[in-house]
């Protein structure tokens, strides 16, 4: 490639940890432009790594708008249509596609500050990926992730990914999410989905609010295998009213409030049980009321404080098992068989 054809980039300064500062749609857009050059010339360099384009957002500091010289949010719409691996479909929503963009290539964000992620209604083609990277607020609902998802290690400012559909794995591993309220609530999951370490910061949260903050899974559907491993929920956790059709798996969780798989649907089985011998999950309120178990549900070494099944379905072949458990108030009342 010839230099000087390159795109000019700079203009783009540093911050003090050496992250480039991307404070406007121009900058992002050229500097997409100028990694995907980048990734062109290692290519020619070595012919034996084989080409490989997506947008390159690793060590950058990202904004589209300021306010007052500061970063104020990046709004995907504001780039999209100005470069083409992000088309606007804007004209055509809501009648001709539930989308306000689509993003055409892979992102790979690494070690980033977002400033306002506002990237709902969008289509994503391939796969995205936020590894050690702070979003400061935003919104993923109402989105479709065609390819795989991983958000690891990553500190989350917001909570909403409402309405999302997921073609292919999902795995949120060691991220922290500092809002109140984390909203999966009526999304699609279509292959293995794994939430592992997660941390959830209930610090601070008064006796009024705490009734307003939970992590919603309900009216969910998940077509593969669900699992929450190792988490500590300070907030209330809802699977209400989901769809289950394969193994669903709670291991290591310690919950101050309620779990709810109230008036869900259970094809296969829920898996509540601990990795290591002496260890126990510690588990405030169970709600197993209204669930329709054509499959199994096993609930081993736990402590429940309480556990309520009022109405509980056992279909023919259906299982409630509870093994080395304590359980200090029982309202397995009304099961019906």
């Amino acid at each position: 490639m010839n230099i000087q054809s390159r795109t000019p980039v700079d203009d783009i300064l540093l911050d003090d940890n050496d992250r480039h500062i991307l404070d406007s749609t121009d900058k992002i857009i050229r500097w997409i432009n100028y990694q995907y050059e980048e990734q062109e010339i290692k290519h020619e360099e070595n012919i034996d790594i084989p080409y490989r384009r997506y947008i390159d957002l690793s060590n950058c500091i990202i904004c589209t708008r300021t306010t007052d010289g500061k970063p104020a949010l990046t709004n995907l719409c504001d780039l999209a249509g100005k470069i083409e691996c992000v088309i606007n479909t804007y004209n055509d929503y809501p009648h001709k596609t539930r989308f306000h963009q689509e993003v055409l290539e892979e992102i790979i964000c690494h070690n980033s500050v977002i400033h306002g992620a506002f990237f709902h209604c969008t289509k994503f083609h391939q796969r995205v990926y936020f590894l050690n990277t702070i979003i400061n607020n935003g919104d993923f609902s109402r989105c479709e992730f065609l390819e795989y998802t991983f958000i690891q290690d990553c500190q989350l400012s917001f909570g909403s990914f409402e309405g999302s559909i997921f073609h292919k794995t999902v795995s949120f591993s060691k991220s922290e999410f500092d809002h109140f309220q984390i909203i999966f609530r009526n999304c699609i999951f279509k292959d293995d989905t794994s939430f592992h370490s997660i941390k959830i910061k209930g610090d601070g949260v008064s006796k009024e609010l705490l009734p307003h903050c939970y992590i919603d899974f309900s009216h969910s559907t998940f077509l593969k295998n669900f699992s929450l491993l190792n988490v500590e929920l300070p907030t209330h956790c809802w699977f209400d009213d989901c769809i289950f059709e394969q193994t669903v798996i709670l291991r290591d969780i310690t919950s101050q409030h309620i779990i709810s798989f109230a008036n869900a649907l259970v094809k296969k089985q829920i898996l509540i049980f601990v990795s290591e011998k002496d260890r126990k999950n510690q588990i405030e309120n169970l709600i197993i009321s209204h669930l329709d178990i054509s499959g199994r549900v096993d609930i081993e070494d736990s402590q429940i404080n309480v556990l309520r099944a009022n109405f509980t379905n056992l279909q023919d072949k259906g299982i409630l098992r509870i093994f080395r458990s304590t359980i200090l108030i029982n309202q397995l009342i009304n099961i019906s068989i």
